[in-house]
C-alpha cells in the first residue's frame, strides 16, 4: 500500500483501501515515529478485531472487551475481568506471531497464569506455540 507524505499546515493521517496519506509540517525521526503510531492504534482494530473473532469462537473464549494500545514491554495482556489489550504494533509482526499472542491472550481467560494446564491449552490450538514465543523475542526491540 502506497504512503504518500505531504507537507501541510496540519498533521493528520488519512488513509483508504488503496492508500495512506500522511501530512505534516515537518518531517523528522519524531515525527515518523509519531505518525507510525498514529497509524498503527488507527490500523490495529481493523486489522485484528476479525482474528480476535475467529480464534475466540474457536477456543469458545470470549473476552469482555478488547482494546488496543501501544506499550513498552509487553504484546499482550489480559485482566481479570477478561479484557484483553493488545498492543497496536502487532500490526507489523508475521500472522503466525499475530494468532500467538490472541491464543496466549485467549487462554489467559481460562488460566490466569502460566501453569502447566495453560501452555496445554495454548499448545492445543498451536503446537509450534514455542517456535512463536522463540521468534517473538526477535521483534520485541520494536517495543522500545
Amino acid at each position: 500500500m502506497p504512503i504518500n507524505i505531504i507537507n501541510d499546515k496540519k498533521s493528520y493521517i488519512k488513509y483508504n483501501q488503496t492508500s495512506i496519506t500522511l501530512s505534516t509540517k515537518e518531517y523528522s525521526k519524531e515525527i515518523k515515529e509519531h505518525f507510525r503510531a498514529k497509524l498503527y492504534k488507527e490500523l490495529a482494530p481493523t486489522l485484528l478485531n476479525k482474528r480476535v473473532e475467529n480464534w475466540a469462537k474457536r477456543m469458545n473464549l470470549y473476552p469482555s472487551k478488547v482494546s488496543y494500545r501501544k506499550t513498552k514491554r509487553q504484546w499482550g495482556s489480559c485482566s481479570y475481568k477478561d479484557t484483553i489489550s493488545l498492543n497496536t504494533y502487532l500490526v507489523m509482526l508475521p500472522n503466525s506471531l499475530i494468532d500467538y499472542i490472541i491464543v496466549h491472550e485467549l487462554a489467559h481467560i481460562t488460566y490466569k497464569n502460566h501453569s502447566k494446564e495453560f501452555w496445554a491449552l495454548v499448545e492445543s490450538y498451536l503446537p509450534k506455540y514455542k517456535d512463536s514465543k522463540k521468534e517473538l523475542k526477535i521483534y520485541s526491540s520494536f517495543l522500545n
